[in-house]
């Protein structure tokens, strides 16, 4: 006979979701507790300390795809097959991804939105450097004078005496 898989909710994943009371007493049971765990939740920005709030109320999960060398493993030219073994094993069922290349795709046209962005800000930021440069050298320039006009009175002023 054949063995029958239970299917999975997130909530028998992660537990049934709670109240915003309820997660904050956690958060402060556990900061609490330890040290470390303290400094740790101290040093969040408040945007992370609300995606932690949300994600143990049970309203969101976790980013893990953000992750660049989680995207690079998991999702290599649109091969869903590494991807769908290991929601697999975390599920304990088998999953199958049908939309995978639009999500692909959709990454690979933020990656290269993002390397356009990146060498834009680079761009800009070696033009600024070369204009801050170009006002250097004639500080230099001028200052050179200077000293060629202040050499030729020095000179002059010594043949006088």
């Amino acid at each position: 006979m054949a063995e029958t898989k239970k299917l999975y909710t997130l909530a028998d994943i992660l537990g049934e979701p709670i109240t915003e009371q309820e997660a904050q007493n956690l958060i402060r049971k556990e900061t609490n507790s330890d040290e470390q765990t303290f400094q740790n939740y101290v040093n969040l920005n408040e945007t992370y300390r609300n995606k932690l709030l949300h994600f143990i109320m049970g309203k969101n999960g976790l980013s893990i795809t953000y992750d660049t060398v989680f995207r690079h493993v998991m999702l290599p030219g649109g091969d869903t097959k590494r991807l769908e073994h290991f929601l697999s094993i975390i599920f304990d069922q088998p999953i199958h991804i049908n939309l995978i290349t639009t999500f692909s795709d959709a990454l690979r046209e933020m990656d290269r939105n993002t390397e356009i962005y990146m060498v834009e800000q680079l761009a800009k930021e070696v033009q600024e450097k070369d204009h801050a440069l170009a006002e250097k050298d004639n500080v230099i320039a001028e200052q050179a004078k200077l000293i060629e006009q202040l050499k030729k009175q020095l000179a002059e002023t010594r043949s006088t005496d």
